[in-house]
């Protein structure tokens, strides 16, 4: 039979043994020394000059003096000697100086409870409510709702409540991601640069990018155009510009044709509008077919909406006002009682035109 017990070493009180006082009294203080077992103390690796009778400490690393070789054992001060106390696993200390409760875990005395010097100085590594964080979600939450509200407690607040999500570099990500069982099909924030991006994905695979503002001017782009409506026809086009007209023959070009030209456009979804002035001082040699404007900014699909041209120097074909129609990326010249402008009808002369239209384009 073992003199101790498993656990606490108490020493058993033996048949025949003489002063039975003597190992009654020792286990009592062994007792008294480990139930509801509180210290004052683990960072100290010597014992001090005048402890007071019942003090009890937890040995710090490399200890010396009295205390050495007594490392992570609990030191208690006892009818004015230092009694140790190995600890085993699962024994729970009540630490004074760190307000705390400590376990030994085998190795190392570690807090038992989650405190406020963890939670400010980082020594926390990761938290989970009502699920399990890991290394890459480090703080992870099962909840209906989160409330982040501005500070009226502390005395430091100052009404507000701003939330910060810091990357690294330009090319890394920073933002919201929402999902459908555990599928992406949301995202918002700065992905993969610094403008600003909302994406939508189908099958958590393949994002798309609905819209992106611009970090360098705040211009704003849809990548898939605008439906008012919610139908299938989009507004996916915006644009202002300048063009250059051409003037030429729909069947057979002019050579040495002399001529200057400038234009303007704008283009709301499919519908362009465009404005121009050509002066003619010669129409050159050759040149077979209808008279045309050429180099529309957007070719048009056939559909044209209002033509209205001036012109100078030139007549034509009678009777009717002088219109255009788009092909292409050309306007034909003719009038409104459908004789179309032939280049043969164009004086040799100089002349001018001063036009705008508008159309559907592709």
């Amino acid at each position: 039979m073992a003199d101790t017990t498993d656990r606490l070493a108490l020493p058993y009180i033996l048949a025949d043994q003489a002063q039975k006082h003597v190992t009654h009294n020792e286990a009592l203080v062994r007792l008294d020394a480990l139930v509801h077992l509180a210290v004052l103390d683990r960072d100290q690796s010597a014992p001090p000059a005048s402890p007071t009778e019942g003090d009890r400490h937890i040995v710090a690393a490399n200890p010396s003096g009295d205390w050495s070789g007594h490392a992570s054992e609990i030191a208690a001060w006892q009818d004015g000697a230092w009694l140790f106390l190995t600890p085993q696993i699962g024994w729970r200390a009540w630490l004074a100086k760190e307000a705390n409760l400590l376990v030994f875990d085998g190795n190392d005395w570690t807090p038992a409870l989650l405190t406020p010097d963890m939670l400010s100085t980082g020594t926390l590594t990761r938290l989970g409510v009502n699920t399990a964080a890991d290394d890459d979600n480090r703080l992870a939450a099962k909840t209906s709702a989160v409330l982040l509200s501005h500070d009226d407690v502390s005395g430091s607040g100052n009404g507000s409540v701003l939330g910060t999500f810091n990357k690294a570099a330009t090319g890394n990500d920073a933002g919201l991601k929402f999902q459908t069982g555990s599928s992406t099909r949301a995202l918002i924030g700065l992905y993969g640069d610094d403008d600003f991006h909302i994406k939508v994905s189908p099958d958590g695979s393949t994002d798309h990018d609905a819209l992106t503002i611009d970090a360098s001017d705040g211009g704003v782009s849809l990548a898939a155009g605008l439906s008012l409506a919610g139908g299938t026809d989009r507004l996916d086009a915006y644009q202002l510009g300048s063009w250059t007209p051409g003037f030429g023959a729909s069947d057979t070009d002019p050579s040495s044709a002399t001529f200057t030209a400038s234009g303007n456009f704008a283009r709301i979804g499919k519908y362009v509008f465009v404005n121009f002035g050509l002066n003619v001082t010669s129409k050159g040699t050759g040149g077979s077919g209808n008279a045309t404007i050429t180099n529309l900014p957007f070719s048009s699909d056939g559909h044209f909406y209002s033509s209205d041209l001036r012109h100078a120097g030139v007549a034509f074909p009678a009777p009717g006002a002088p219109m255009m129609r788009s092909s292409g990326t050309s306007l034909v010249l003719y009038s409104t009682a459908g004789a179309d402008m032939l280049w043969s009808d164009l004086p040799s002369g100089t002349f001018s035109f001063l036009g705008c239209f508008s159309y559907l384009g592709v």
